[in-house]
């Protein structure tokens, strides 16, 4: 019996503000233009599509190449198709797990759901260093600043692998992934819990799927913080 695929889920997204700062120079620039795109995010249940509008600005006091930038956050602030946890997640099963360029690319496909992703685009990404530290660096950064206080986790399984996710359910974006190579154990959850807890991230609620390694870790690391099941759960 086939399964059937859930249906791709698009997510709009909005970064409009009508001055910001050069990132160049510091003056303050008027909106020159708004303008829209596609980006493609890891997700565990279905392909997800955010959809981005965003302002553009040109700066005077630079030379003409040098003018334009936008208001886009760090994480979506790419010119690949692809957002850049997405990017850092796909190249940590190259780096970190040895994965080829083919069975990465076919991972994502398959378990992130990202549709078209191919070997030569990891491959470029692997080249180019896409995302660099100061991307990935800004966008935690940016993630711990606008933090709502409550996380919510999920895992997903597939030959002996899985792969961990948490989600600032309040403000609707994915703030880590951890693929595991083995068993997803209280060591397991307690490092990924551990690697949130030292970027800045201390809950009041943590969300779970109601899984039985999830109790011992949160009490562990974030004991002050109230455990709950998610809706569906």
């Amino acid at each position: 019996t086939m399964i059937a695929r859930p249906p791709p889920v698009s997510k709009a997204l909005a970064f409009v503000p009508l001055t910001a700062p050069c990132p160049r120079c510091g003056a303050i620039v008027q909106r020159n233009a708004v303008r829209e795109r596609h980006l493609m995010a890891a997700d565990l249940h279905a392909t997800t599509d955010y959809v981005v509008r965003f302002s553009c600005f040109i700066c005077p006091d630079h030379p003409p190449r040098e003018r334009w930038f936008t208001a886009l956050p760090a994480d979506l602030a790419t010119r690949s198709h692809y957002t850049v946890p997405t990017q850092a997640l796909v190249l940590s099963l190259v780096v970190g797990h040895k994965m080829s360029l083919v069975h990465a690319a076919d991972f994502g496909r398959t378990h992130f759901h990202l549709d078209g992703l191919t070997p030569p685009t990891v491959m470029r990404w692997l080249r180019d260093g896409c995302p660099t530290d100061e991307m990935l660096a800004e966008r935690e950064r940016a993630l711990v600043e606008r933090f709502s206080g409550q996380l919510a986790f999920d895992e997903v399984y597939s030959g002996g692998k899985a792969l961990l996710k948490a989600t600032d359910p309040i403000v609707g974006v994915e703030v880590a992934y951890e693929f595991v190579d083995g068993p997803v154990d209280h060591a397991a959850i307690v490092a990924f819990f551990r690697r949130l807890e030292t970027r800045g991230f201390q809950p009041q609620v943590v969300v779970t799927d109601g899984a039985s390694v999830y109790p011992a870790a949160i009490a562990e690391v974030w004991p002050k913080a109230k455990h709950q099941s998610c809706v569906f759960h």
